[in-house]
């Protein structure tokens, strides 16, 4: 009789537990999943603590500091293969196919191997080493999960793609309601008018995002009327030159960076309409967040459709011509309802996703 017992699953991070769209969605599967059956760790890249090391510590779990894998390979080789042949699952969440090594390395340990999709795209050094290693990565996958339909034919070969299981990234979606409690709060928090109209943000802070542009865009409403604010929610290593970027334009006073929070529904109560530019998408949870919120959206070309949900709300733009972005938001009605039906979202709601998920660890365990 085949008795089932605690499996501890092994994650490899593209980076560390920090805010950010993959990390929050590893987080949510995390605190729902059934502990008595699962317990998650983390191989992470930095020294410093992470974000979400006291939450994991508290959930049973571990976390390996390995080095960068870039910098010192060898040395990330011998941690890594001395971590994960104590595992029978890793789940490797990745951006672009330099995982292949972690997904040879554990096969070649007798691991199982999951790899999960989370990206759409990379920039240009990374796509050449991308196409380089994707073939070769996908002949040492178990099994291949992926956020959208994009990120499935950004990472996996073609005779696979039918393979690739889709997994929703799961998030609590009861929460992100719009809370007017919070957005008065906030507003008076951060000195901002009830005539102000806040343009926000919470995405990382790197290339992919384009804040920059963001702030390019905002710098042309504000100089024509100065009622409009910018929030930008998030930590990366852009962060610098966004802040150098506010001094430039002189917009200290009426750009708000704020370090990444556990509590980003409250700031987009606060917001009257979410920017998201990006040059690429896995997905975009945080486009998800911001349509349970009620906001209009005013976004980039390059966003997977499984990201659209409320059409009426999202406006999609060319990333070439910001008089575009300016126009359309001259053009938004700011006084709308923005109470939203969560009926349609049902199927992102983490106990739903994580289900799916628990399933899927079962059957990969019983196979040989």
């Amino acid at each position: 009789m085949w008795v089932f017992k605690m499996e501890r699953i092994l994650h490899c991070l593209p980076g560390n537990l920090d805010v950010g769209g993959i990390e929050n969605f590893i987080i949510n599967i995390n605190r729902y999943i059934d502990k008595t059956n699962y317990k998650f760790d983390y191989i992470v890249h930095k020294k410093d603590k992470n974000f979400y090391e006291d939450e994991v510590n508290s959930l049973g779990g571990k976390i390996y500091r390995l080095p960068n894998k870039s910098k010192n390979f060898i040395e990330y080789k011998k941690q890594f293969i001395k971590i994960v042949k104590n595992y029978n699952i890793i789940h490797i969440h990745s951006v672009y196919a330099f995982t292949f090594f972690e997904a040879y390395w554990a096969k070649k340990m007798g691991v199982k191997v999951i790899l999960h999709s989370h990206n759409s795209s990379a920039s240009f050094k990374r796509r050449m080493l991308h196409y380089i290693l994707k073939n070769s990565q996908d002949r040492y996958i178990d099994l291949r999960l992926s956020c959208s339909s994009a990120a499935t034919k950004w990472m996996f070969r073609k005779r696979s793609q039918n393979k690739t299981v889709y997994i929703r990234n799961g998030f609590d979606i009861h929460k992100y309601r719009f809370n007017k409690l919070s957005r008065d709060k906030l507003r008076q928090y951060y000195d901002i008018g009830e005539k102000d109209i806040v343009l926000g943000n919470t995405s990382r802070f790197s290339a992919q995002k384009n804040p920059l542009f963001t702030i390019d865009i905002f710098n042309k409403l504000y100089l024509n009327d100065d009622r409009y604010r910018l929030v930008l929610v998030g930590e990366g290593d852009l962060k610098k030159e966004i802040e150098n970027k506010i001094k430039e334009l002189k917009l200290i006073d009426v750009v708000k960076i704020i370090d990444g929070v556990k509590n980003v529904e409250d700031y987009l109560s606060m917001f009257d309409l979410f920017i998201f530019p990006s040059l690429y998408e896995g997905l975009g949870i945080s486009l998800l967040e911001a349509q349970i919120n009620g906001l209009n959206c005013l976004i980039s070309q390059n966003i997977p459709e499984e990201a659209i949900i409320l059409k009426e709300k999202i406006f999609i733009l060319s990333n070439e011509h910001i008089e575009e972005w300016q126009k359309c938001i001259l053009n938004i009605n700011f006084n709308e309802l923005r109470l939203v039906s969560l009926e349609e979202f049902e199927d992102f709601d983490v106990k739903n996703v994580v289900n799916e998920i628990e399933k899927k660890y079962f059957k990969l365990m019983l196979t040989k």
